[in-house]
């Protein structure tokens, strides 16, 4: 700063910031007067009030659990309820064992041959204004899920005979119930990742008449690795088996000596099997034999579900150009 001229009646001053200043004497404030100036400045800039609105956004919480410990940190107010009590270790972990799960129950239900248009589908998404019986129907296969998820074990269920005209949800009924079972039958004891497992006794599986006399015929080629004693053993030994349009193929012994196979070995295991069908339950014996249908709906071990409203595919007339 240049030199001071001094007044008489002024004092001299120095700030250690500004270096000299002068005041009148009769001044009461004897402050330098840039410090006051830039300190004015800072409390009517945006900036500053920003800064006040910013911190007064904040609160501090205590976050973590007894198993990794507690600490205070920081948090927009604004998300307070959301996180107050919570662990971000547990978080973290939460959602690598969600995704473990899905991972798993998306490859059982690859595994068990649940059709893809139906593992988005649940009973209460349904479309249930067809028939009054179509809730009751729900509301007992979700009874029966719950109970094979409570003895773990599908031993001594009863089979169901799913029937009904096409269109009429028959394999979208069947289907929710393997998927259910698949969803509710992974599990773990611990909140590791890796511990997710899979409840054996409940495994599934989903196939089509069409498909079984299929894959009895591949069996028949040169270099086939399978047999049907093979496929038999598969088909009767698998907890919860589901056997789709029973009776669209054209009869046949291959196709009787299946059922009959597939069907008295599940009987002798206590084993339930469901099937869905055009054919009404008194003519199940022509198509799958009188000796399986005798076994498959032995009183007391067999429910049978009858689907007798309009089908869904044709209630609104096909588009015709």
């Amino acid at each position: 700063m240049g030199a001071l001229v001094i007044n008489t009646n002024m004092n001299e001053h120095q700030c250690t910031t500004h270096g000299g200043y002068l005041k009148f004497k009769n001044d009461p404030n004897q402050s330098c007067p840039y410090c006051e100036k830039n300190e004015n400045s800072m409390k009517t800039t945006p900036f500053f009030k920003k800064q006040n609105t910013f911190s007064n956004a904040f609160t501090t919480v205590e976050l973590g659990c007894s198993e990794h410990g507690f600490k205070s940190a920081q948090v927009p107010t604004s998300v307070v309820d959301k996180i107050q009590n919570t662990c971000p270790k547990c978080s973290s972990s939460d959602e690598a064992l969600n995704t473990a799960k899905k991972l798993l129950i998306d490859k059982e239900l690859a595994k068990a041959n649940v059709p893809m248009n139906t593992r988005s589908m649940s009973y209460d998404l349904m479309d249930k204004s067809s028939s009054p019986k179509q809730h009751v129907i729900c509301e007992t296969l979700v009874e029966d899920i719950k109970q094979l998820i409570h003895v773990r074990t599908a031993k001594n269920y009863r089979n169901l005979f799913i029937t009904g005209n096409m269109g009429t949800g028959k394999t979208l009924l069947a289907s929710v119930f393997l998927k259910n079972i698949i969803v509710r039958s992974v599990f773990t004891l611990t909140n590791d990742p890796n511990d997710v497992v899979f409840e054996n006794n409940l495994r599934c599986f989903f196939t089509t008449e069409s498909q079984l006399i299929q894959d009895i015929k591949d069996t028949w080629k040169d270099g086939s690795q399978t047999t049907t004693k093979r496929i038999f053993k598969k088909l009767s030994s698998v907890p919860i088996l589901c056997i789709d349009d029973v009776g669209s193929i054209e009869s046949s012994t291959h196709l009787f000596e299946a059922y009959t196979a597939i069907i008295d070995e599940r009987y002798k295991r206590n084993l339930p099997t469901i099937m869905t069908s055009n054919v009404s339950h008194a003519d199940l014996g022509k198509v799958i034999g009188s000796r399986s249908a005798d076994r498959f709906l032995e009183s007391d071990r067999a429910l049978v579900i009858n689907c007798d409203w309009q089908g869904y595919r044709q209630r609104k007339p096909v588009q015709v150009i």
